[in-house]
């Protein structure tokens, strides 16, 4: 058997072979040490970073020299969720990389598979807003009439909210009797839906005074 395709580092690459029957059942494997004395890369370069603040689960594209294929992206220490290497050698190299969970400022970096790493370049990693769903003001994650009564015993009964954007139903800007007229009349009469979110929950899309606690 032979295989063609696989990237070696310089230095001790460390490969398991498989063996599988028809059926795709484990039937052997080995272990095989490739010992590569081609010429060693230089430590990678990043140049810049596109955006250079965004939120978990959004992507950046890292500009710089001495990519290679199985660079990992690290955030201050946290690697990447993913990184397409799109251009890579010695005199260029892109590579879109996936925001991980944190935030605050980091300093991030990339990883090559020889173990050099690169200088590092300053992000910040945005908080992400908390989510929730339209007019559910009771937060079960579905609006019925109990979100409206919800609404009204909040206005005039006292009872707390933990989502005034989620109590307000219209995306008025604020909490008012109207929003829970909004959602009756969305609910028995045909009336307009929620503004997004709704009906997943998600962020919210205008920008005003109210909260909502994650």
């Amino acid at each position: 058997w032979r295989i063609d395709g696989i990237a070696l580092h310089p230095g001790v690459n460390e490969l398991t072979i498989l063996g599988f029957d028809l059926r795709g059942s484990l039937v052997d494997s080995v272990g095989i040490t490739v010992v590569s004395t081609a010429t060693e890369w230089d430590p990678p370069v990043i140049t810049d970073v596109l955006p250079a603040e965004g939120m978990p689960g959004e992507t950046v594209e890292i500009s710089g020299a001495a990519f290679y294929s199985g660079a990992q992206v690290l955030f201050g220490g946290v690697a990447a969720p993913s990184a397409e290497l799109i251009a890579g050698g010695p005199d260029g190299g892109t590579i879109i990389a996936e925001i991980p969970a944190g935030a605050g400022s980091v300093d991030l970096t990339v990883r090559n598979v020889d173990g050099k790493t690169s200088n590092a370049y300053p992000f910040t990693i945005i908080e992400p807003p908390p989510t929730f769903v339209r007019g559910d003001s009771n937060r079960d994650s579905v609006v019925d009439l109990s979100d409206a009564i919800r609404t009204l015993l909040h206005l005039f009964g006292g009872a707390q909210t933990t989502c005034e954007d989620a109590a307000d139903a219209d995306d008025s800007g604020s909490v008012e009797i109207t929003d829970a007229v909004f959602t009756l009349d969305f609910l028995f009469r045909g009336g307009a839906f929620p503004p997004a979110p709704f009906p997943q929950a998600g962020y919210d899309l205008t920008s005003d005074g109210l909260g909502c606690e994650q």
